[in-house]
């Protein structure tokens, strides 16, 4: 049978040995109410998600209580016939001018294959995100080649991302036959031709390379701006006009792009030349809408700081900020109310500013196990007593949102430490948050609560 929006609450119950995961996400779904499905968007995508699971798993068996009944008005069914398998093509490594979406993301997910769980655990969960934003945004549909595998790899990472750190291996099911997907598909000579570009540009005494480059390039038959821009640098550079291969830094982003090229972010003290520092990309958070325009694109383990006046919103603004973090980015966020406690205030407010969310948790006291939540607030710093020392030892994987009480003329209570350690400073009076200092390149500098 199919399973809808409309029918899964009552169909879903009916299955026998369904799923752990599954059943898991049922009670998360049923947790709704059936009107939030035209109402919330975040729940709207929830439950696609899991309807769509459970078709691509139970959408051809007919739950075990409805076999058994019979209908003496009914006419005998007839028999289904089973559907062809599509055979899935044998690829040998095609040129192809884009890898396509499903091929990508088994790739990456052939790289955890062998890493223990501490070392590959903030990958999956990243990895996971971007497979399920991809999914819901029908990049990757149920149509797709490798829809099961995806569907498969899907259920694996949200195993992995609920495990806890540990020395334990990765050994990843069909680990050959992915692998040989994720080989199916290559980019065309061009990219090989850029890639070597990018290897010897900015350095000394590599004309001989160069020649043999530059040869290659003058007979590739198409030639994007960026590969003349390329050609020219090489000749440039071959008749001593410059002591390098050089390119401006717009353009050499450009070749990165083209030729998908992605250095890895350097450990802490490790050095790297400024030309790679292009060919990263950095984890950061998508922040879209009037949150884009106020704080802009923050790293994953970002560090703010919120302060203002006793009923001047600053809990308001943070408690907005938590919940626009667990429904439109999909974090998981604990709200520690120091203050409030947890009480019919909170409860209020909440109901309120109808900023309830399964992602959200609130709690009174911080708690010691940080490991399943991404983003941590803190309502407030004084309240809980907390030194710059104490937030220093918190886990350097989350991110974190510091509430400060004020003094009478408008200053912060605490060290100016705690302002030294953060990215973003922002101060709420009036129901208005004003930006102080921001590393993420927000552009506005006030936000109306």
């Amino acid at each position: 049978m199919k399973f809808t929006a409309k029918n899964f609450r009552e169909e879903f119950p009916k299955l026998q040995n369904t799923d752990a995961e599954l059943q898991k996400r049922f009670e998360l779904a049923v947790k709704s109410r059936p009107e939030d499905y035209d109402n919330s968007d975040i729940v709207k995508r929830m439950i696609d998600l899991f309807v769509m699971q459970l078709n691509q798993r139970y959408g051809d068996k007919i739950p075990a209580e409805l076999s058994q009944k019979k209908s003496p008005k009914s006419k005998p069914k007839k028999e289904k016939q089973p559907k062809e398998k599509k055979e899935k093509p044998t690829y040998t490594g095609d040129y192809v001018e884009r890898i396509q979406p499903s091929v990508a993301f088994i790739k990456r997910y052939t790289n955890l294959h062998g890493k223990t769980v501490s070392e590959a655990k903030d990958s999956a969960i990243r990895l996971l995100s971007s497979l399920q934003k991809a999914i819901i945004e029908k990049v990757i549909r149920k149509t797709d080649t490798y829809a099961d595998e995806v569907m498969k790899m899907q259920d694996n990472l949200i195993k992995l991302s609920e495990m806890r750190k540990s020395n334990n291996v990765i050994d990843i099911t069909d680990i050959e036959h992915l692998r040989e997907i994720a080989k199916s598909e290559k980019v065309s000579d061009d990219v090989k031709v850029i890639k070597q570009f990018l290897a010897i540009q900015g350095k000394e005494g590599v004309k001989e390379k160069a020649q043999a480059l530059l040869q290659k390039v003058m007979i590739i038959p198409k030639q994007s701006s960026l590969i003349v821009t390329m050609k020219m640098s090489l000749m440039s550079y071959l008749d001593g006009k410059t002591p390098t291969i050089e390119i401006n830094s717009q353009e050499l982003k450009g070749l990165y792009g083209l030729a998908g090229v992605e250095f890895e972010v350097p450990k802490s003290g490790t050095s790297i030349q400024s030309t790679h520092l292009l060919g990263i990309k950095f984890d950061t958070i998508d922040f879209t809408g009037k949150w884009a325009n106020f704080i802009g694109n923050p790293n994953r383990n970002f560090k703010i700081m919120i302060y203002g006046k006793a009923g001047g919103g600053k809990s308001t603004f943070a408690i907005k900020f938590a919940h626009y973090l667990a429904n439109n980015i999909g974090l998981r966020v604990l709200y520690v109310a120091g203050e409030e406690k947890i009480g019919e205030t909170i409860r209020k407010r909440i109901e309120r500013l109808n900023v309830a969310h399964p992602n959200l948790y609130i709690n009174s006291e911080l708690e010691k196990d940080l490991s399943k939540y991404d983003v941590v607030f803190f309502d407030s710093v004084n309240t809980l007593n907390l030194e710059p020392s104490d937030l220093e030892r918190l886990p350097n994987n989350k991110a974190y949102a510091y509430i400060f009480q004020c003094t009478k003329d408008g200053k912060y209570r605490g060290s100016q430490e705690f302002e030294h350690n953060v990215d973003t400073v922002i101060e709420v009076t009036d129901m208005t948050a004003k930006m102080g200092k921001n590393r993420f390149g927000g552009k506005e500098k006030e936000f109306k609560i």
